[in-house]
């Protein structure tokens, strides 16, 4: 869906890497721009990863 969106630039947020990967390939229409891990949630594994995405 986000793929047909129309928009110039998408900011991605996800906490499990896997789907991450799994949702951009579903979005060929995009490229990765920039990422940057988040840690909302100190002293525990969780991260959160953030990424730009621009249109192609």
């Amino acid at each position: 869906m986000l793929n047909r969106s129309g928009a110039a630039r998408i900011i991605y947020s996800s906490c499990n890497p896997e789907s991450l990967a799994a949702d951009l390939a579903q979005m060929p229409a995009y490229q990765a721009d920039q990422a940057q891990l988040v840690d909302i949630f100190p002293h525990t594994k969780h991260v959160e990863t953030v990424v730009l995405l621009s249109q192609t």
